[in-house]
């Protein structure tokens, strides 16, 4: 049944494919939303399975956004979007992986205290960096998390306690540390 010239009902909307649904959705946005309806509990279900229910919601909502996006990057020949969504949400756990072993790693630095969520006088969130000890006045630096990914880096040193190495290396704009995957790895 159609409503309109052009205007699709649900049962018409899903007999679509995922192809075709994100095909119109370059003209159409709106459209997106048939996929999230379709989807959004297997990957809320998979982003649970990966980073636990309390993350979940964060992750299919980054998911989803990212997924509208890069709409036009999406291969037309796939019928269904199920694993390219679950590509973008192995992606995006895996960078909150990273950055929560570069933040719990940085933390371990003697001296040097990481707060993610830290909200300056504007009302700007971001991640703290904190430095205690001799000759340092004890402010707080807040950085975005883009900016604090592209802090210059000097100094490398590797430490761990022999199942979590990293590469911790001295900020150059902060007399402190910074954690990176690899030695030798440059942000």
């Amino acid at each position: 049944m159609t409503v309109g010239p052009g205007v699709l009902t649900r049962e018409e909307k899903r007999e679509e494919s995922d192809a075709r649904v994100i095909e119109r959705s370059r003209d159409e946005p709106e459209l997106f939303a048939v996929l999230f309806d379709r989807h959004a509990d297997t990957v809320h279900r998979y982003a649970a399975r990966r980073l636990g229910p309390e993350a979940a919601e964060d992750l299919m909502a980054e998911t989803f956004t990212t997924a509208f996006q890069r709409r036009h990057t999406y291969d037309l020949e796939r019928a269904d979007a199920r694993p390219w969504l679950f590509g973008i949400a192995t992606n995006l756990a895996g960078r909150r992986r990273r950055a929560e072993a570069r933040r719990l790693a940085l933390s371990r630095v003697p001296g040097v205290k990481v707060t993610p969520g830290l909200t300056d006088a504007e009302g700007r969130t971001g991640i703290g960096i904190s430095l205690s000890g001799p000759g340092t006045i004890g402010s707080t630096f807040i950085f975005d998390p883009e900016s604090y990914e592209l802090l210059g880096f000097r100094d490398s040193r590797t430490s761990g306690d022999g199942t979590d190495m990293k590469s911790y290396s001295q900020l150059t704009y902060l007399d402190g540390w910074a954690v990176t995957d690899r030695a030798r790895q440059r942000p």
